[in-house]
């Protein structure tokens, strides 16, 4: 059996650079929680069946204007929601 368990966070980071009147646009760090699980079974483990669930939290990617002694303003707002799969081989061999 195999069974992952993976947290990243994609921290800010400076997607455009502003020109004269215009804002820097930033991303909002990212927090994604993906689970990853497969069992080998049968004669020799030849099938295998497992799923993977990405973004468990559900977290909202965002990226926003920053300027000096302003407050950000949202530039993006991407929803992606959760994602689910199973997932069924068989290896010949």
């Amino acid at each position: 059996m195999e069974l992952g368990l993976f947290y990243n966070v994609q921290g800010r980071t400076l997607r455009f650079v502003g020109v004269a009147d215009r804002p820097d646009v930033y991303t909002v760090p990212f927090h994604s929680l993906n689970l990853n699980f497969n069992i080998p079974f049968g004669e020799d483990d030849r099938f295998s069946a497992g799923c993977k669930i990405n973004n468990i939290l559900n977290s909202v990617r965002q990226e926003v204007f920053s300027a000096y002694n302003a407050d950000d303003q949202i530039f993006t707002n991407l929803n992606p929601g959760r994602s689910f799969s199973l997932r069924f081989a068989y290896q010949m061999r």
